[in-house]
């Protein structure tokens, strides 16, 4: 259906073992991917849910060929995150911050990510300003981010370490 209206989709892999089995996970989501064009999972999900091997990029090339989506993206925390995009792959580290609240940083990386990619910007800069929006996040206590496009900007362009406001 949404492969025929001509909309792009996207899907965060964001597995609540509290709220079913790994396998009923995968049976469920798996039954969505012919349907999404971006994939965004935590690099624990795409082992553990997804079944991959492996480093973030040979997991991100894995899975956008198995399933031939657009754009895969795998978060790693600490260690940043990677996107499959066109045969190319893009590594972003993490920005250095305190962390406040770890709270709702994979939905914050996810919507910095995705606001780019609706304004067309390219893989690297969309997987970098995911990276500041998410690292932004950590400084703000609670599970919400009201992160302006300003303080997104300051942090992309070199100010690297994050603190609390």
């Amino acid at each position: 259906m949404t492969q025929e209206a001509n909309v792009r989709t996207a899907f965060d892999v964001n597995y609540r073992g509290k709220l079913w089995s790994q396998q009923k996970a995968r049976e469920t989501i798996e039954n969505y991917f012919p349907m999404i064009n971006v994939l965004i999972t935590p690099i624990r999900d795409a082992q553990n849910i997804l079944g991959k091997t492996g480093d973030a990029n040979t997991i991100a090339k894995a899975l956008a060929d198995e399933w031939g989506f657009d754009t895969v993206v795998i978060t790693c925390g600490a260690d940043g995150a990677v996107a499959h995009q066109d045969d190319e792959s893009v590594e972003q580290p993490a920005f250095e911050t305190e962390t406040i609240e770890p709270v709702g940083t994979g939905d914050a990386f996810v919507g910095g990510f995705l606001a780019c990619q609706l304004a067309e910007t390219d893989l690297e800069t969309s997987l970098e300003y995911g990276a500041a929006v998410a690292a932004l996040k950590r400084t703000i206590p609670g599970d919400v981010a009201l992160i302006s496009r300003e303080e997104t900007d300051r942090v992309v362009e070199g100010e690297h370490t994050v603190i609390s406001r």
